[in-house]
């Protein structure tokens, strides 16, 4: 739903990359960001594991330090420190993840943001923070961080619950000298099994290891579920958009300069995120603008234009995706800065001169705002910059989610786990692995050999009824009548399974092991027309699958691995 709302706002930030799905692999997430852009700097990470900066930092004190880059102004990029893996801007703060994953952090903390256990300082150097950190995102003032376990650590501002803790926190009004709120000052645990997160100016969106979209803050003071199936999230001071599975992307938030990308500059909110378009690898929220990379490598932004990032010949809003490059492999953008990593790893940049990195050389034109001229098309600035997916990147550990741990773990000791189904764990299983699992399920209940049970049913496999599979597990299971083709002779192992499917197979495995499954039922809503309904009744009674909330079952709906591992098990023991 649309309200269309006038507001007002004054803020010139922007936040970190978010964790991207890449090209050719989304959904595989990864950690790691070796680039990052503020309203008014950025900062990367070169293949060497050094980590450089540029553009402007302005706060009530200057320091040059460094060369200026943190409290001052510095017109070409500077090297700051060595052995680092990642790197995320705010325009008051930056952090550095090293290679060991210690967190490091710098500058002007207003409502313990640094995390260090206090508020209203400076830090002129780089400060170790934490230990394990695998990703870290700065936002407005609050700071989110991913620890390489999974969990989920906050600490800054909680003043509209952006924090996601029911805006508790251990600071007091004298800590905080923008009025009477709660504040962080030293990280607290929000949640486990996180794999993305991306701080707004006063909210925080999250992804969880099963792909869902978690949302809190702008007075939304806990955790809420928003979506299912997002890869990769970003968030600019007051939208944020989302990446699915699928490569699609979705917009949210307020329409601020046409920064949600559906045409117009009007301003107006979206409660919930709607599609905008296809084939996605990549996506950056700046303050009012948003960036992606496609799949086929080009670069296409929309949304604030004041210093003429978007669209080189007007300095009007754009509303509309606009293809900007080609060739790209990610992007960041700004309130006045934008930069792109190429696919050779360099990188270029563009934007109010000052900040973009080549001297202060502009190349002509000025702002609508009329504070200088604007370097219009992009400028090469640094060679050799890593790519987020490169060898600077942190693979989410391929582990079972916390809730699911303590089962998958019995259920590989009971030893009808196969090695090819001990990882990928939180990614959609495919039909060809599971076949395994299921032969092994109905020989640990028989404790017997297939061979043997498909000869003491007098059951022969036909190694010619797939053309695309001549698995042996593929053949007993359709021998034994528990496993179909999808059709034209076809099994299609690499295609997914769904609920319905593996509550199907269930409840025909159950026959073959001679249980009568015939007379139970169950009670939900959204499966009365559905092939599975005579099939679902058993396994939902027998507590071996559960519905997905609200009486529904969703049966079309994908199964992890690990969903799966649970519920072949719960059947084991419901079985024996």
């Amino acid at each position: 739903m649309k309200k269309i709302i006038s507001i007002f706002l004054v803020l010139a930030l922007c936040f970190s990359f978010p964790m991207s799905a890449m090209a050719g692999s989304i959904g595989n997430l990864n950690f790691a960001t070796t680039m990052s852009s503020a309203s008014n700097r950025g900062a990367v990470v070169k293949n060497d594991g050094s980590l450089w900066m540029w553009g402007g930092f302005t706060t009530p004190s200057y320091d040059t330090k460094y060369g200026g880059v943190f409290m001052g102004l510095q017109k070409s990029p500077v090297k700051i420190m060595d052995g680092v893996l990642s790197v995320s801007c705010s325009d008051y703060q930056t952090a550095a993840i090293k290679k060991d994953h210690s967190l490091w952090m710098w500058g002007f903390d207003t409502d313990g943001e640094l995390g260090m256990g206090k508020s209203g300082f400076e830090v002129f150097s780089p400060t170790k923070v934490m230990d394990d950190v695998a990703a870290v995102s700065l936002g407005g003032t609050h700071t989110a961080v991913i620890k390489t376990d999974g969990s989920l650590w906050m600490f800054g501002s909680n003043q509209d619950g952006q924090i996601g803790n029911n805006r508790a926190g251990n600071g007091t009004k004298e800590d905080n000298f923008y009025g009477p709120y709660s504040i962080q000052t030293t990280p607290v645990k929000i949640m486990d099994d996180v794999v993305s997160v991306s701080c707004g100016f006063d909210f925080t969106v999250a992804i969880k290891s099963d792909k869902s979209l978690w949302y809190w803050g702008d007075k939304q003071y806990t955790p809420v579920k928003i979506m299912d199936n997002a890869a990769s999230v970003s968030c600019g001071t007051s939208h944020y958009a989302v990446i699915k599975t699928d490569g699609s992307l979705w917009t949210c938030g307020w329409n601020m300069c046409g920064c949600l990308g559906f045409g117009t500059d009007e301003i107006y909110r979206l409660d919930a995120p709607e599609k905008l378009m296809d084939g996605v690898s990549f996506v950056c929220c700046g303050d009012d603008a948003t960036a992606v990379i496609k799949t086929d490598g080009s670069l296409w932004m929309w949304g604030s234009n004041d210093y003429c990032i978007v669209d080189a010949d007007s300095s009007r809003d754009i509303g509309t995706p606009m293809k900007k490059l080609d060739g790209c492999k990610a992007v960041g953008v700004g309130d006045c800065l934008a930069v792109v990593l190429k696919n050779d790893g360099t990188l270029y940049s563009w934007g109010k001169v000052d900040y973009v990195g080549n001297g202060g050389k502009g190349d002509g034109g000025s702002s609508r705002n009329s504070e200088g001229d604007v370097q219009l098309k992009p400028v090469k600035i640094l060679d050799n910059v890593a790519f987020p997916d490169g060898i600077s990147s942190v693979t989410v550990p391929d582990i079972p989610s916390t809730w699911a741990k303590a089962e998958v773990e019995a259920a590989v000791s009971s030893g009808i786990v196969p090695e090819n189904l001990q990882k990928n764990y939180v990614k959609p299983v495919s039909r060809g692995k599971v076949a395994e699992l299921f032969i092994n399920l109905v020989e640990e209940t028989y404790d017997t050999p297939i061979d043997e049970i498909l000869k003491e049913k007098g059951v022969e496999i036909n190694e010619d009824v797939f053309s695309d599979t001549s698995d042996k597990n593929v053949l007993y299971a359709n021998a034994l009548g528990i496993i179909n083709g999808t059709g034209n002779n076809k099994f299609s192992p690499n295609g997914t399974l769904t609920r319905a499917q593996v509550a199907a197979i269930i409840n025909r495995t159950a026959k073959v092991l001679g249980i009568d499954t015939e007379g139970y039922s169950h009670n939900f809503t959204d499966v009365s027309s559905h092939w599975v309904d005579s099939e679902l009744g058993w396994p939902v009674e027998m507590g071996i699958i559960n519905g997905t909330g609200n009486n529904k079952f969703s049966p079309d709906a994908e199964l992890t691995t690990e969903q799966t591992i649970l519920i072949v098990y719960r059947a084991l023991n419901a079985l024996e």
